[in-house]
Parts: C-alpha cells; structure tokens; sequence
C-alpha cells in the first residue's frame, strides 16, 4: 500500500526531528562534523562506528575548526584523535601540536609531544596541554613557557584563562622582563595584565634587578650578582602602573646591591621614583656601618645609591678598624641621614637628641672614648672608616682615658646599641636565565614610536 505523499513528508520531517534528538541525547552537545578529507574508511570497533581519514583532513564543531594530516573518528564518543600537523582554532585562539585529541562533549582540545597555544600577544608552549573550548581555560604541563608582550615566563604547570587574560604559573616559576632586566623567582606566580599586577610566592620569592652585568665573564653568578638590586620575601607583589611601577616584599624581606644589605618585615622598591621604603624593625648594613630605625628610605639617582635616611629612634654604628673589632662608634638620634657617593658612605648626620660614642687613637693604639651629645653631630667617612666628628648646637660631652674603658667597653655603649650578624646574601648560581628561546632585549615600544 503506497502512502501519500503528505505523510511521507510527515515521517521524514519526524525521523529527522528524533534522529537530531538522539545525537543531542548522544553526545550531550552538536557532533563533530567531518568537512573534508582526502580520504575516508569506515569500520567498527568496540567503542562503535569509527572513521579512519586521511589527507587536509578539517573538523568543525560550532565556533570551532579543527585541522590535520589523519585523524581516527569515533562517532559514538563524539572525540577525534588527531595527529600531523594538528591545528585547533577558535577566534584568536590557535592551538598547535603534532598529535592530539579533541573531545565535543567536554569541549575539550588536548595537545602531546609538543603543544603551543597563541592568543593575541600571549603565547604558551609546552610538552602537553590541554584546552576548553566552552570555558576557554588552557592547562599546560612540564617545561611551559609562556610569553607575552612585556614577560618570558617558566614553569612546570601553568592555567591560562582566555577571557581575562589572567594566568596562574606553578613549580619553579621564573619569569623575565624583555624590556627591562627584571627578573623573579618563586614557586607560583599569578599575572593579572589588566591590573597590571603579579603575584609571586612560595618558597624564596626573589626580585632581581640588574643595572650593569659584568660582559667579560662566563660565571652566570657573578654577572648577576655584579650591581644586581635583589629583593626577597614571603611574599612579593609587583604593581606595574604606567609612571608608578613598584614591587613590595612582606615578610622576612632581605634586600642586597653591592655592599649594600637589609632586613625589615616589608620592603617597597619603587622603580619610578628610585627609592626603597623600609618598614618593621629595619636594619641596614654599608660597608662597615649598621643602620637602624623605626623606618628606613633608601635614594637611587640612575640606580645608584645617593642617600639613606632612617626616621625615629634612628641608630647608626660603624667599626673604628678592622683590628679592634670591639670598638665600634655609634650615633644616635632622632633621624640619621647618610651621604652615599659611588656606592661608598662620605657623611653620617644625626639630628635631634643626637648622642654619639667616638673612639678615639694616637699613632694607631687606642686612647680612649669620646662621648657626647648636641643638636646635630655629623660623621665624615673615609674608605668606610670614621676620618672626623662634628658637633653642633648644645654641645655636651665627656672623655674617658683607655685605662678606665680597656676592659669594659659594653658599659659605655649607647642605650639601645646592637650590633647585629645576620647580614642578609644571595646565591644567584643554579637560577634560570634566559636561553636561546628567550626574546633579545628589545626597545620599549613607546620609544619606538617617539622615534617614528
């Protein structure tokens, strides 16, 4: 019996609403879609229908374009396992490998042997990867290396989130500036480029500046360590805002540059206006002198040292000689500035209740102690070394012989005196430095333009 031709409409259109029904139902979302293939085979196995396809083989799935040189379709699964060539793009994401898979139930592009995903101006690579194309996260692991216009990073893990930009490094991170020679280290690192805002910690979180590296070496450690800014701590933050770019330390900060060191609880290093802020139970050492206060700023002009300044219950020390280690002036007061020239201390002032103990000699033996106070007493410095002291300004003071001093020099040192050994160094050797995959340092792209 022939139907009409009306029904037979009918049952098409309905065949075709269920068979639509059932790939939904299936797959939980469309079906990967074959577009082209050179060529094609069609089998099954256990996990069901199976295309074999070879040759400028492309997928689609949505939004998605999938590319290679021969791919394995399970119907069934809804997945296609890629290699040759392997491309996956979605917008301005493009993910390349030379073997992987792509699941269109979860959405879901993996990547082995080499995987590298672009996006914009940001690139990661790594030896396996994955990718959501629903949610836009990337997962990379083992020997990643992301890259984007201002960074180089490293690390073993790395999430990257498409949407934001935003990216989250793990295990052995370190990542360089290709503009300036900034460097940090740590064992996580969380980027917000549109806050312009890293977050580095884990382990010893460590910021390297290098403003001059020795070129006629082979040791990777001293030229780091040659006129290298080093900041540790628990934790360190880097804000880089257009004219106000900073980096702060909290917990445990210890500072190096030079002969310079410090400890405090938190360290801003301002690169902007060239200056360190120091806070909570500061000290610094310089040479042979320690340097104390409730809080210390320490003055860079073309990032060299110009100036130290420590404010409130500030206490400076410095060892007369290096023979007579136990003889150590002091100098005390409110506030203490110290005068830095070519990386050397040139002058010493305290001011307000300003108290100093000065040894004294005579042909190089010991011959006493001076002690006094005044408005303001200024130490001037030779080679590290007390040369002359002034005083000004309600002058008050007193001289003790060698004899009654000799044998009790703790008795007449200053109140709150510390003479303290834990001065603060790195090892730079061991850490990572940029290899041949890394970015020359290249011109800041505003100079560029100032330049056209």
């Amino acid at each position: 019996m022939k139907l009409p031709a009306f029904l037979c409409i009918c049952l098409l259109v309905s065949l075709g609403s269920v068979r639509a029904q059932l790939d939904k139902s299936t797959f939980g979302s469309e079906p990967i879609i074959l577009k082209h293939a050179d060529s094609l085979l069609g089998t099954t196995s256990e996990a069901g229908a199976v295309r074999r396809v070879k040759g400028n083989v492309t997928f689609l799935q949505g939004n998605v374009t999938v590319t290679c040189s021969e791919a394995i379709q399970y119907l069934d699964q809804n997945r296609v396992e890629l290699s040759g060539n392997v491309v996956i793009n979605q917008g301005t994401v493009t993910l390349r490998t030379p073997h992987g898979e792509y699941n269109g139930n979860t959405r879901t592009a993996f990547g082995r042997s080499g995987v590298t995903l672009t996006d914009r101006d940001t690139k990661l690579s790594a030896i396996e990867g994955f990718y959501s194309t629903a949610d836009r996260i990337a997962d990379f692991y083992r020997n990643v290396v992301v890259e984007n216009d201002s960074m180089l990073v490293y690390s073993d893990t790395l999430k990257y989130l498409r949407d934001s930009q935003n990216s989250f490094a793990n295990g052995s991170v370190s990542a360089f500036g290709k503009y300036e020679s900034v460097r940090l280290y740590g064992d996580s690192l969380s980027n917000f480029p549109s806050q312009r805002y890293m977050r580095v910690a884990g382990g010893t979180p460590l910021f390297c500046r290098i403003d001059t590296v020795k070129k006629q070496t082979t040791d990777t450690a001293a030229a780091l360590a040659f006129d290298t800014l080093c900041i540790s701590g628990t934790v360190l933050e880097a804000f880089r805002d257009v004219g106000n770019e900073r980096y702060i330390a909290t917990g445990n900060m210890r500072l190096t540059r030079g002969s310079l060191a410090a400890r405090s609880t938190i360290g801003t290093y301002s690169h902007s206006f060239e200056n360190i802020q120091l806070q909570g139970a500061p000290v610094i050492w310089m040479d042979s002198t320690q340097l104390s206060g409730d809080s210390i700023a320490i003055s860079l002009r073309n990032q060299g040292l110009e100036r130290i300044a420590a404010f409130r219950n500030a206490f400076a020390a410095t060892k007369s000689d290096t023979v007579q280690g136990d003889r150590i002036h002091q100098i005390t007061g409110d506030n203490i500035f110290i005068a830095v020239s070519k990386d050397t201390l040139r002058r010493i002032t305290a001011e307000n209740k300003a108290f100093s103990l000065y040894f004294l000699y005579k042909e190089g033996t010991p011959d006493g102690v001076s002690r006094s106070s005044a408005d303001m007493i200024t130490i001037d410095l030779e080679h590290g070394q007390a040369s002359n002291v002034h005083w000004t300004g309600k002058v008050d003071g007193e001289y003790l012989p060698e004899a009654i001093i000799s044998n009790h020099l703790n008795e007449f040192n200053l109140r709150n005196f510390r003479w303290l050994t834990n001065r603060p160094s790195f090892s730079l050797a061991g850490l990572r430095i940029p290899t041949e995959r890394a970015p020359v340092r290249l011109e800041n792209p505003g100079e560029q333009k100032r330049k056209k």
